[in-house]
């Protein structure tokens, strides 16, 4: 039971940091896109970070037909995303550290 509550925590925490950073990420493209400046380091830094975040699942999502989803549906893609990063965290995590023991 405390394994599957380590992944829901983890999954939203996933969730909600992966939406900041993306809509962050966003806010700053519209700034580049309008003045034509540069990006800095912490703006590129920001968008691999939300690059990675969203791999596997959304990055497969974003080229399909589902992209044009609206409503709540589409944020399935992001749900099952941070709910497998929860799930390879934790159990990644228990395998290292069992495997000292």
């Amino acid at each position: 039971m405390k394994s599957v509550t380590l992944v829901v925590i983890i999954s939203v925490l996933h969730f909600f940091i992966s939406i900041w950073l993306s809509i962050k990420s966003f806010a700053h493209a519209f700034s580049f896109f309008d003045t034509g400046r540069e990006l800095t380091i912490i703006e590129k830094i920001n968008y691999w970070v939300v690059e990675i975040l969203f791999f596997p699942i959304v990055t497969i999502f974003e080229n399909s037909s589902y992209e044009g989803t609206s409503g709540v549906a589409q944020y399935i893609p992001f749900i099952l995303n941070s709910m497998l990063w929860g799930i390879f965290i934790v159990f990644g995590c228990k395998l290292i550290f069992n495997r000292n023991k």
